[in-house]
Order: structure tokens, then C-alpha cells, then sequence
């Protein structure tokens, strides 16, 4: 089992005790001991100004990624939705330079702290969950499918538990994952990753400049990283996006 070769962590707003609670109940299922990265809430975060020639840059190298996840509905292959995007010349009110919110800012952090400890730690892999992760009667057995397949694979970065509509392509399968290329993320609300990757994602994380899953896809862009993997059918319950919690991004 390669659940002994990763170690977890969990992005918690210690503000939401219940939460904590909850995640206790989560990791119990899944038979992980896991860190808390709790530095950096919200009311720590002083205001960052994102400079809007930083965002206008970036947002250059990831629009016909985001543009193209805008067509989640559609059963167009993924390649064609890219064609697609180059071809979308209008702007999105939803691409404008803003400010990052603090709930937006901490979360960052947090994943950063995260991050940090994957990359430099003792472990190989590691997972990191958000805090509105919940389980079901199949989680265990299909989360450990999933992580061990991830590391026969000897994967680099997986998404583990979806949201925001984005769905693989493969909705039947033998396999747990699908190879996805260029890499990239969904909600970052649940994810593992090996530990090469997470000094990739170290080395380039600051300056802070979108919320953390355009963060990352930025880096995973910007630094051409190879495929990554999604679930196919993810193991685990993501709250935020299924509307049984609220997310502490928007703070």
C-alpha cells in the first residue's frame, strides 16, 4: 500500500472549529495522520496590491486554459476547446486585474507552508486538503486506488477531488486517472503530488498574483510542466463545490 510513502497536511481557517472536527472524521476514514497548517489566517493578512501589468501578464498565459475550462458542459475533446480559445478575441469581466480578497491571500500562504514542507520533507509524496473535504462509504477504498495508482504511475501532481465542473474526459474506465495535458488544475481543494514537483511550484510561487488555482496553473504553464493527473470519478466529497459549506476563500 503506498499510503505509508505520503504524508498529508490540511489547510484549516482555525477560525471554523467545526471544520476541524469534520477533517478529523475525514482523515480517520482514510487511515492518514496529517499536519495542520493553520499560520496565516485571514485576520493576519495585511492587503496585497497586485500590480495590474502582473496580472494582465500572466493572465495572458493562462486565458485559453480558463477560457477553455468555461466549456466544462461540452463533449468536445479538450484539444479542440484550446483551438476553440485562441479564436475567442472579447474580454471577460472575469479575467480583470483586482485585488486579491485576505481569505484568498491565507489560503496561498497556507498552501505555501504546504507546499514547502512536500518539497523539502522526508516523505516523497504528499496530499494536501482544504478543510471542506467530507467521505463516503467507498472513499477509503477508492482514495487508496487512487494514491496507488499516482505513484505506480510515478506521477508528478494529481487532483484528487474535482469542483468547479470540471470533469475528466474518461468517464469510463479501468483506471482511476487520467493523464491530462498541458497540466492542470481544477479547485486545488484536495491534491498529491510528488515531491520534485512541489519544489517546482516553491521555486516560482511569489510574487502572489490570482487566487490558488489560476496560481498554479500560472506556474504549471509558465515552467512547461509535463501532464498531470485528474481522478476520473473523484474519492472524496469536495463541500465547497457540492454547496454543503461555504468556502473561506471569499473572507
Amino acid at each position: 500500500m503506498s499510503i505509508a510513502k505520503i504524508k498529508a497536511y490540511l489547510i484549516h481557517y482555525t477560525k471554523y472549529r467545526a471544520r476541524f472536527e469534520s477533517m478529523k472524521k475525514t482523515f480517520r476514514v482514510l487511515g492518514l495522520d496529517f499536519e495542520v497548517i493553520s499560520k496565516w489566517d485571514a485576520e493576519e493578512i495585511g492587503d496585497i496590491k497586485v500590480p495590474p501589468y502582473l496580472w494582465e501578464e500572466r493572465i495572458a498565459s493562462i486565458r485559453n486554459i480558463l477560457i477553455a475550462n468555461t466549456m466544462c458542459d461540452s463533449k468536445i475533446d479538450y484539444i479542440s476547446k484550446l483551438e476553440i480559445s485562441t479564436k475567442v478575441n472579447r474580454p471577460f469581466q472575469w479575467m480583470e486585474p483586482r485585488a486579491l480578497r485576505k481569505g484568498e491571500i491565507s489560503v496561498l500562504l497556507k498552501h505555501y507552508n504546504a507546499l514547502l514542507d512536500v518539497a523539502y520533507g522526508l516523505h516523497e509524496y504528499g496530499v494536501i486538503f482544504e478543510d471542506d473535504i467530507f467521505t463516503d462509504e467507498f472513499s477509503k477504498s477508492e482514495f487508496t486506488f487512487c494514491i496507488d495508482e499516482f505513484i505506480e504511475k510515478s506521477g508528478s501532481y494529481m487532483d484528487i477531488a474535482g469542483g468547479a465542473g470540471l470533469e475528466s474526459d474518461q468517464s469510463s474506465s479501468n483506471y482511476k486517472l487520467e493523464l491530462k495535458y498541458p497540466a492542470r488544475t481544477r479547485t486545488n481543494a484536495c491534491y498529491a503530488l510528488h515531491k520534485k514537483c512541489a519544489r517546482q511550484l516553491v521555486d516560482n510561487f511569489f510574487p502572489l498574483c490570482f487566487p490558488i488555482d489560476w496560481h498554479l496553473q500560472w506556474i504549471m504553464s509558465s515552467s512547461n510542466m509535463d501532464g498531470c493527473y485528474w481522478t476520473i470519478k473523484p474519492p472524496l466529497i469536495h463541500g465547497s463545490a457540492q454547496g454543503l459549506v461555504e468556502s473561506w476563500r471569499l473572507a
